[in-house]
C-alpha cells in the first residue's frame, strides 16, 4: 500500500513537472488576477487620454485658454508619458514589481485628484506631467509583465490588453459628459483619480512575479545594448515615422473635435464628444480585426516589419526584401488602391453634408466597408493544406 502511494506521489509530481515545463516552454498561462489588473488599468489609461479633449470647452472657458494652450496641456501629458515609459524599464528589471506598480498608479491618482476648480494654468501643466509619469510607468510595467507571463505567445494578450486602453478612450467622452452635466469639469478628473486609487489598492493583494535573476550589472548592460541596437537601426525609422503620425492624428482628433464641432459645424459639445468616441471606436475595431486574423499573431504576419527588422535572421536587408518580393508588390498595390479609394470617398462623401447626404447614409456606407473588410480579413491568410483548418485568432488557444 505504501509503495503504491509512493508511486502515485511520484506520478503526480512528474505530471505537475511536465505541466509546468510545458507551460514554461509555450509561455502560455491561464489569465488570472494579473491579467485582469492589467486590463482594468489600461481602461483607466484610456480614460486619461481623453480627459482634456472631452472637457476642452469647459476648461477653456474657466481658465481662459486658447487652442494653443489647450494643446500644451496635451503636450505636458505626453512629456510625462514619454519619461515614464522610458524610465520605468530599468526599474522593472531591478526593483520589486508590486510597489513600483502601486506607486505609479498612486502617482496618477494623486495628480488627478489634486486638480482643483480654481488653480493656475502652470499648476495644471505640472499636474498633467505627473499624471503622464504615472500612467507611462505602469504602461511599461504592464507590457513587460505580459511578455514575461506569455513569452513568445504574448502578441495576442498584448493586443487584448492594449485594446482596453482604446475601450476606455471610447467610453470616456460619453461617460465624462454624463458625469459633468450640470456640474464642474473637475469631477471627471476626480472619478478617474479614484479609479486609479482603487487599482493601486487592489494591486497590493495581487502576487506579482519577481525580477529576473540576472545580476544587476548584466541586466543594465543588456538593457543598454538592446536600447542602443534599436535606436541605431535604420529599419526603425519608418516605424517611428508611422508612430509619430499616428499619435499626432490621435491627439488632434481627441483634442480639437469639440472646438471644430461647435465652432465650424455649429454642433453641440455632446456631438463633439460623440465624434471623439467614434474615432476611438474605429481604433478599437482595428485592434479587434488584428486580433481576429487567422492563425498565430507573430512576425510571420508582419511581413514588411519582419523583413526590415529581421527577427532571428542572419540575412542582409536586400536578401530579406527579395524573399518577400511578391508580398511586397501586393502591399504596394493595396496601398495604391487604398489611396485611390480614399480620394473617391473624399470627393463624393466628405464634401457633401446634410441635407444632400444624410449622416445615416455615411454611417451605413462606413459600416458596409467595415463588414467587407472583416470578411476579407477572415478569408485571407489561410493555409492551403487540406488537412489543416485554422480558426480565428480570438478562438484559438
Amino acid at each position: 500500500m505504501v509503495a503504491r502511494q509512493d508511486v502515485r506521489g511520484r506520478q503526480a509530481r512528474t505530471g505537475h513537472a511536465l505541466n509546468s515545463g510545458a507551460e514554461a516552454a509555450t509561455g502560455q498561462s491561464a489569465p488570472g488576477p494579473i491579467f485582469a489588473l492589467c486590463f482594468v488599468s489600461f481602461v483607466c489609461f484610456g480614460l486619461v487620454l481623453v480627459l482634456i479633449g472631452a472637457n476642452q470647452a469647459e476648461m477653456a472657458a474657466d481658465l481662459e485658454l486658447d487652442l494653443m494652450q489647450s494643446g500644451l496641456l496635451a503636450s505636458a501629458l505626453a512629456l510625462g508619458l514619454a519619461v515614464g515609459v522610458i524610465g520605468a524599464g530599468p526599474l522593472f528589471d531591478r526593483g520589486p514589481r508590486r510597489p513600483l506598480f502601486a506607486g505609479s498608479t498612486l502617482l496618477a491618482a494623486v495628480s488627478l485628484l489634486g486638480v482643483a476648480p480654481i488653480m493656475s494654468y502652470e499648476r495644471l501643466l505640472l499636474h498633467f506631467v505627473a499624471v503622464g509619469l504615472g500612467i507611462g510607468a505602469y504602461d511599461t510595467f504592464i507590457s513587460a509583465l505580459i511578455v514575461e507571463q506569455y513569452g513568445e505567445r504574448a502578441a495576442r494578450p498584448m493586443v487584448i490588453v492594449h485594446a482596453a486602453a482604446t475601450l476606455g478612450a471610447m467610453i470616456g467622452p460619453i461617460l465624462f459628459g454624463a458625469l459633468t452635466e450640470g456640474r464642474h469639469w473637475t469631477l471627471s478628473f476626480w472619478w478617474t483619480g479614484a479609479a486609479h486609487l482603487a487599482i493601486a489598492a487592489f494591486s497590493l493583494f495581487i502576487a506579482f512575479p519577481g525580477p529576473t535573476n540576472h545580476p544587476r550589472a548584466e541586466t543594465s548592460r543588456r538593457s543598454e545594448t538592446g536600447l542602443r541596437a534599436i535606436l541605431t537601426a535604420r529599419a526603425i525609422i519608418p516605424f517611428a515615422a508611422v508612430a509619430f503620425a499616428y499619435v499626432g492624428v490621435e491627439a488632434c482628433m481627441t483634442l480639437f473635435a469639440i472646438p471644430y464641432a461647435s465652432g465650424s459645424l455649429d454642433l453641440s459639445e455632446a456631438r463633439g464628444r460623440l465624434a471623439i468616441s467614434g474615432f476611438w471606436c474605429g481604433l478599437l475595431l482595428g485592434r479587434v480585426a488584428v486580433a481576429a486574423l487567422p492563425g498565430r499573431i507573430g512576425p510571420g504576419l508582419l511581413i514588411l516589419a519582419g523583413a526590415l527588422i529581421g527577427w532571428k535572421q542572419n540575412l542582409s536587408l536586400k536578401v530579406r526584401l527579395r524573399k518577400i518580393a511578391g508580398d511586397l508588390v501586393t502591399l504596394i498595390g493595396g496601398v495604391a488602391l487604398m489611396l485611390v479609394w480614399a480620394g473617391i470617398v473624399e470627393a463624393f462623401f466628405s464634401q457633401y453634408h446634410e441635407p444632400v447626404l444624410s449622416y445615416e447614409v455615411k454611417i451605413g456606407f462606413g459600416l458596409l466597408e467595415l463588414i467587407l473588410l472583416i470578411l476579407f480579413l477572415s478569408r485571407s491568410g489561410k493555409r492551403n493544406a487540406k488537412d489543416t483548418k485554422m480558426r480565428p485568432a480570438f478562438l484559438s488557444t
